[in-house]
């Protein structure tokens, strides 16, 4: 999308829809059909699982870990390094393993 950055090392797989004005990290790997909305950062090294949809304003910090087909919701904010297994409602502050 238009306005984004990705910087070197990222491994993104085939069919990822990226919205606009995003910024991803150093080494992030994307899996394959992930959805990336709007003005979201996802900090470096940080992995997301195939089929995940990654909705608006989303924070996912370094090193973070997100599971196959989650979704995580609008103003999300994921701590650095931390392993989601499951959905993430909107205008939350998740960390740890498993992030909670």
């Amino acid at each position: 999308g238009d306005g984004c950055v990705i910087l070197p090392g990222c491994v993104i797989f085939d069919n990822i829809t990226i919205g606009i004005n995003n910024w991803i990290g150093i080494g992030a790997k994307i899996a394959h059909d992930v959805k990336i909305g709007n003005d979201c950062m996802i900090g470096g090294g940080s992995m997301l699982g195939a089929y995940a949809n990654i909705k608006n304003q989303v924070l996912i910090g370094w090193g973070a870990t997100i599971g196959l087909n989650l979704t995580i919701s609008n103003k999300v904010t994921v701590g650095f390094g931390s392993n989601v297994l499951k959905d993430i409602s909107s205008k939350k502050i998740v960390k740890g393993n498993p992030a909670k």
